[in-house]
C-alpha cells in the first residue's frame, strides 16, 4: 500500500494524517524482538496521538516475540499481526473499539492481558468479544485471559449496579476468575460470556435475566445454575457442562405462560431441573384453575417433583410432559375435568375420549379400559418388574420398555399386531417373553442387550427379522423362526454367545451382514435353497461352527463371511460360487 507522510519514530513505522497516527506497513520491513506502541508520538513540533494499526502492519513477523500497545488505540485491521508465530502474549487496552478479521491469525498467542482503568470501563469495553472474532476458526484453545484493573489482576469481579447486558466472550477463558457478582438489573448475557472459566463454581444468575446466550458456560467449573421463569430466550447451550438447573418462579401461572422448562430442556437436553417457588423447592404442584393448555414437555426432567394435580379446566395437553420426573409418586386429575382422568385411582394421566394413556409414575397402573398407549408414556414406569398389557391394545410403541432395568415379566395381549423399534432394548432382566401369534411385524432392536433373555418364539405372520433384533442377548439360548419367514437383518443375532442352533425355514431368501456375528456357541447350520448370496461377516467368529450346509442357489460369498470359525470342518461349496476376501480366513481345520 502507498502512503503519504510515511515517518519511523524509535524503530516503527507511522503514517500521520492530519492530527492523528497510525502504525503502517512499509517497505516489507520486519519487526523482530520487542516493541512498544505508545499512545502518541512527536514529529517535529507537533504530538501526533497513535489511533491504529493498519492491515499487515505486522504480518510475516516472526521474530517477533513481545507487544504493548498503549491506551489510546482504537483499531487494529486485518492481518496487522498475521503469522507472528513467536508471539504468545499480549496486552490490549481497553480504548480498543474494532478488531478486524483475522488481525492475530496464525499466531501463538496464549495469554491476553486487558488493561482498564475501572469495572465499568472493562464492560464497555466488548474488547473480549472484538479480540475473539477476529482469530481464525482454529485459535488457541490453551489460551488465558488475564483482567487487569488499576495495576492489578483480578480473581474476583464485580460487575457495577445498572448494567444491562453481559457482552459475548467478556469472560471467556479467564482461568483465574474464581468469583463474581452480577446485579439484578443485568438482563441479557452473551454468547460464551463465562466460557473456559474452569475455575469459576458457583455463579448467581439474575432474577430479571431475559436472554441467556449460546455456550455461556462450556468449559467453565459450574455445574449448577439457577434461571429464572422471566427468561425469554435460551440459546443452544449443548456444549454446557451444567448437570442441573433450579428453575425459580414468580408465580405458577408464569411457568406455563412463557413455557420456561421448555426453553430450558431444548437449551439443555436431559439435565436434572428443580422448582423453586417462594423460596421452597416444589414437590407438590397444583396446577392453577387458570390454565387451559399445559405445553409439551412442560414439566421434563424435574426430579424433585412427586405430586401432580391437574385442574378440571385444563383442555389440551402435550406430549411428554412428565417424562424423566423420576420421583414423581401420585398424579390425580380432577374428576370435573372433561377431556383428562385419573381413572380408577390409576396414578395415571387418561385422555378420555380415546382411552390413550399418555403419563404416568412409579406408581401408576394400566387399567383394563385403556387401549392406546402414547410413545414414552411408561418412562416414569421403568421401575417396575412386572407389567401387564390390558386387551384392545395393538402396538407395542416404539421404546416403549427401552431400558427397564428390573423388568421380569410382561405380559403382552391377544391383539398386539406390532412392536415397534427399540421396544425392549436393554431390558437386562427381562428372561422371558410369549409374543403373540396377532403380531405381524417386530421392529430392529426390539430385543436388543436383553442379555438375560434366554428364549423367543417369532409369530407366524412375521415375515421378516429385523435388524438387531436379538443382538447382544448373550443367555439366548432357543429362537424358533417361523415357516414363511422371508429374510434375517444384518446383525439380527450377532453376540448371541449361547444360541447353540437355529433352523432355518425353507421360505428365506436373504440374510444380512454380521447376522450370526460371534453366535459362539453355535455347532451347526443349514442354509436353505433361495439363498444365492452369504453376506459380509455374517458367521465371523463363530468359533464353535463345524458343519455349513450350502445351498445349490448359492452365487457368492462376501468377504470374511466365515472369518475365525476355527472348528469348521465340512462346507459343501460348489467351485461356481464367487468367493469374496478372506471368506474362510483363520479356519486351520478346513479342507476346501
Amino acid at each position: 500500500m502507498e502512503y503519504k507522510n510515511v515517518i519511523k519514530i524509535e524503530g516503527v513505522w507511522y503514517v500521520i494524517d492530519g492530527v492523528e497516527a497510525m502504525v503502517a506497513r512499509y517497505q516489507n520491513h520486519k519487526y523482530s524482538g520487542h516493541i512498544t506502541i505508545p499512545s502518541e508520538v512527536k514529529y517535529k513540533t507537533q504530538v501526533y496521538p497513535v489511533v491504529g494499526i493498519d492491515s499487515e502492519a505486522f504480518a510475516g513477523c516472526a521474530f517477533l516475540r513481545s507487544l504493548v500497545l498503549s491506551d489510546g488505540l482504537r483499531y487494529i485491521r486485518r492481518r496487522a499481526f498475521s503469522g507472528c508465530k513467536r508471539l504468545v502474549a499480549l496486552t490490549l487496552p481497553s480504548s480498543l473499539q474494532r478488531i478486524d478479521e483475522g488481525a492475530f491469525g496464525e499466531t501463538a498467542i496464549q495469554s491476553l492481558s486487558i488493561i482498564a482503568d475501572s469495572y465499568e470501563q472493562y464492560i464497555r469495553s466488548n474488547i473480549s468479544n472484538l479480540y475473539k472474532q477476529s482469530l481464525p476458526l482454529f485459535h488457541h484453545v490453551e489460551m488465558s485471559k488475564h483482567i487487569i484493573i488499576q495495576g492489578v489482576e483480578l480473581s474476583r469481579f464485580e460487575i457495577p449496579n445498572g448494567t444491562e447486558q453481559v457482552g459475548s466472550a467478556l469472560f471467556q477463558d479467564c482461568h483465574n476468575l474464581v468469583h463474581i457478582d452480577i446485579p439484578d438489573s443485568v438482563k441479557h448475557i452473551g454468547d460464551c460470556a463465562f466460557a473456559g472459566c474452569n475455575m469459576l463454581r458457583k455463579i448467581a444468575l439474575p432474577l430479571h435475566l431475559s436472554t441467556l446466550g449460546s455456550n455461556v458456560f462450556a468449559g467453565s467449573g459450574i455445574t449448577q445454575i439457577t434461571l429464572s421463569s422471566s427468561l425469554q430466550e435460551i440459546r443452544d447451550n449443548i456444549y454446557n457442562g451444567i448437570i442441573k438447573i433450579n428453575i425459580h418462579l414468580h408465580s405458577l401461572e408464569q411457568m406455563f405462560h412463557n413455557n420456561t422448562n421448555v426453553m430450558i430442556e431444548n437449551a439443555f437436553p436431559n439435565i436434572e431441573k428443580h422448582l423453586i417457588y417462594n423460596g421452597v423447592e416444589l414437590e407438590e404442584l397444583a396446577i392453577p384453575d387458570t390454565i387451559r393448555f399445559i405445553p409439551d414437555k412442560c414439566f421434563m426432567y424435574l426430579r424433585s417433583l412427586r405430586t401432580i394435580y391437574i385442574p378440571a379446566g385444563v383442555e389440551q395437553i402435550g406430549k411428554n410432559i412428565l417424562l424423566g420426573c423420576s420421583s414423581l409418586q401420585s398424579i390425580k386429575v380432577d374428576s370435573g375435568n372433561k377431556h383428562y382422568d385419573s381413572r380408577e385411582d390409576c396414578h395415571a394421566i387418561v385422555r378420555t375420549k380415546t382411552n390413550c394413556l399418555i403419563e404416568t409414575c412409579a406408581c401408576s397402573t394400566i387399567v383394563s379400559s385403556i387401549r392406546m398407549i402414547e410413545e414414552r408414556a411408561l418412562s416414569n414406569c421403568s421401575t417396575l418388574s412386572e407389567i401387564r398389557l390390558p386387551e384392545g391394545i395393538r402396538k407395542v410403541d416404539n421404546k416403549m420398555f427401552k431400558g427397564f432395568a428390573n423388568l421380569q415379566t410382561i405380559h403382552l395381549p391377544s391383539t398386539i399386531v406390532s412392536i415397534g423399534e427399540e421396544a425392549f432394548a436393554g431390558c437386562k432382566q427381562l428372561e422371558r417373553i410369549i409374543l403373540p401369534e396377532s403380531v405381524e411385524r417386530i421392529g430392529r432392536d426390539a430385543f436388543r442387550d436383553c442379555c438375560r433373555l434366554q428364549e423367543l418364539c417369532i409369530p407366524s405372520l412375521v415375515k421378516i427379522v429385523q435388524d438387531r433384533l436379538l443382538q447382544g442377548c448373550t443367555s439366548l439360548r432357543k429362537v424358533l423362526l417361523p415357516d414363511g419367514l422371508q429374510r434375517i437383518g444384518s446383525d439380527a443375532f450377532e453376540s448371541c454367545g449361547n444360541l447353540k442352533e437355529i433352523h432355518l425355514p425353507d421360505s428365506l431368501k436373504s440374510i444380512g451382514s454380521m447376522a450370526f456375528y460371534r453366535c459362539t456357541s453355535l455347532k451347526s447350520i443349514t442354509i436353505p435353497e433361495g439363498v444365492d448370496c452369504i453376506r459380509m461377516k455374517t458367521f465371523a467368529h463363530c468359533r464353535m461352527l463345524q458343519t455349513v450346509g450350502l445351498p445349490n442357489s448359492l452365487i457368492a460369498i462376501r468377504d470374511e463371511a466365515f472369518h475365525a470359525c476355527c472348528s469348521l470342518r465340512h462346507i459343501n461349496m460348489t467351485a461356481q460360487v464367487n468367493l469374496g476376501l478372506a471368506v474362510f480366513k483363520d479356519c486351520p481345520y478346513l479342507d476346501l
